[in-house]
């Protein structure tokens, strides 16, 4: 729509949409939403690379891990803002709750970024979230609405995903594709072995061009 508005560029109203990651599952939600939010545009395809889809159960087993000890504090914190009613207190351990906040109010777009926070990260420790709580009302139905799924996609998915990555399991995507299929969405899944997280976006090119 953007692009259409400018005025030195022809595009046709046809597009597909390809995310990454938290684009990936921005790229799922956008083909769920696309007919109502943008009806004047013809969505053809949706690609998903390492998308995090799978949200309570990739909370759950990143818990442990640098980057969830990351990107747990960074969604967190911004659904107690975002949503009435959310208390972080209730979801934190101890202390932690500082520590939480300055996570997610901190910025990890380079290597040396995070290197500032890892302190942090690292005091942390492993069990900062008492992660009964997450099944928890008003937390359960935050995740519900940020999980993919609940609306469906009319158009082909595509989901690539690398074997080795930490991050968004490979595990945790495919089951969530065969959930799709199960609502009678249509998904292919393309595995990547040897490639993590990061690179995922780079190394599922080859795929997904041909693909769209």
């Amino acid at each position: 729509r953007a692009v259409r508005d400018m005025p030195t560029l022809e595009v046709s109203d046809r597009f597909v949409v390809w995310g990454h990651s938290q684009g990936g599952q921005s790229a799922l939600f956008t083909g769920q939403v696309a007919p109502s939010y943008a009806p004047e545009l013809d969505l053809l395809g949706v690609v998903a690379t390492a998308p995090a889809a799978e949200l309570t159960r990739i909370l759950e087993r990143d818990l442990p891990t640098i980057a969830g000890r990351v990107l747990g504090p960074e969604a967190l914190v911004a659904w107690s803002e975002v949503y009435p009613g959310t208390d972080l207190s209730s979801l934190v351990t101890g202390a932690a709750e500082d520590d939480v906040r300055e996570i997610a109010e901190g910025c990890i777009e380079t290597t040396s970024q995070l290197a500032v926070l890892l302190p942090r990260v690292l005091l942390l420790g492993k069990d900062w979230l008492t992660f009964e709580q997450v099944d928890v009302e008003p937390w359960r139905s935050h995740i519900e609405e940020n999980t993919p799924g609940a609306a469906p996609v009319d158009v082909p998915i595509l989901l690539t995903q690398g074997l080795d990555d930490t991050v968004v399991w490979a595990d945790l995507n495919v089951d969530w594709a065969r959930s799709a299929c199960d609502r009678g969405e249509s998904v292919e899944v393309i595995t990547l072995p040897g490639v993590g997280h990061d690179g995922a976006g780079q190394a599922s090119a080859l795929d997904v061009v041909p693909w769209i």
